[in-house]
């Protein structure tokens, strides 16, 4: 039997919470606003474009489309076309995206022995502890 692989594209975007996105995105939802595909789906395009240095939207739709496997592997997203990522860019609020970053950061905080103060913004690193 063939073992299965999770590519690494796959294993960051699954460490990502699609709840805390979602619920972000709850609050600055316009019905009607790029409805045909999630929040999420538009944010594994971008991951993946930034992972792969892309520099147009139809290099990032071959990729997509190029990796559908691992899109389930990625919390089930869907492929875009480049027009729907086009709109979905221009009218979705970039501050979904922005507050989601900074969730991201107080999560994974303590990971990274890092201390995030969403009130100033500051990431300092916590001093180590001597054993």
């Amino acid at each position: 039997m063939k073992k299965a692989t999770t590519t690494l594209f796959a294993q960051l975007v699954g460490m990502m919470p699609r709840s805390i996105l979602e619920g972000i995105a709850a609050q600055f939802y316009k019905p009607g606003n790029a409805s045909k595909f999630t929040v999420w789906d538009q944010l594994v395009a971008l991951v993946f474009c930034h992972i792969g240095g892309c520099d147009s939207l139809r290099e990032i739709e071959d990729g997509l489309y190029s990796a559908l496997r691992s899109l389930n592997h990625a919390g089930g997203a869907q492929a875009l076309k480049r027009t729907s990522l086009a709109y979905a860019n221009a009218r979705r609020d970039y501050r979904i995206f922005e507050q989601f970053y900074f969730k991201l950061l107080e999560h994974y905080a303590d990971l990274f022995n890092l201390r995030f103060s969403s009130q100033s913004m500051r990431l300092t690193r916590r001093p180590s502890r001597s054993a």
